[in-house]
């Protein structure tokens, strides 16, 4: 641990470790001047710089994890007040600009902005449903194949009215 955290010193001048358990093993929260990012152990290597407010949760994902067929990690991060969602290899999943980002289970993260709820869906080939309802909930999945599942969520509109809305973003209303 005192190896792991003079190497982060000395490679990236960083004055803050973070090895408490808050990641999963095989990432570590790194700061320098109150700014963070996260540090990849298995890959020896810096995967989100350090320019971070905060880094605010910490997802791994890997083979044996259920829908998941890759390995990987998302990471909700904060810049001031606004949350987003960082992946493997600092790709952005979700813009660093909502009110909340939450992970729900594996399977999904909720976003808010201005008091509307919107949902990812981990590993969809689709956008995340923007946020546009007054709440959203997972409410059935279906087998596509071995890896992969389709989501549908139970959304509610600001009129009171229930529907469905898929993870590819098409609604179902009556």
């Amino acid at each position: 641990e005192e190896v792991l955290r003079q190497k982060m010193k000395t490679d990236y001048e960083a004055d803050y470790v973070r090895l408490d358990g808050f990641c999963p093993i095989r990432w570590i929260v790194v700061g320098k001047n109150r700014k963070y990012g996260l540090f990849d152990i298995g890959k020896n290597l810096l995967t989100i710089p350090i320019s971070y407010d905060s880094v605010v949760h910490v997802r791994k994902f890997d083979s044996t994890t259920y829908y998941i067929p890759r390995n990987g990690f998302y990471a909700v991060v904060r810049k001031g007040s606004r949350l987003g969602c960082i992946g493997e290899g600092n790709k952005e999943i979700l813009e660093v600009k909502y009110d909340a980002v939450s992970p729900w289970s594996d399977n999904y993260y909720t976003m808010q902005l201005n008091g509307k709820m919107g949902m990812l869906t981990v590993n969809s080939p689709y956008p995340p449903i923007a946020p546009k309802y007054k709440s959203v909930a997972p409410q059935k999945n279906f087998y596509i194949n071995s890896q992969r599942y389709f989501w549908l969520y139970r959304v509610r509109l600001e009129n009171g009215s229930w529907g469905y809305v898929g993870e590819n973003g098409i609604e179902y209303f009556k």
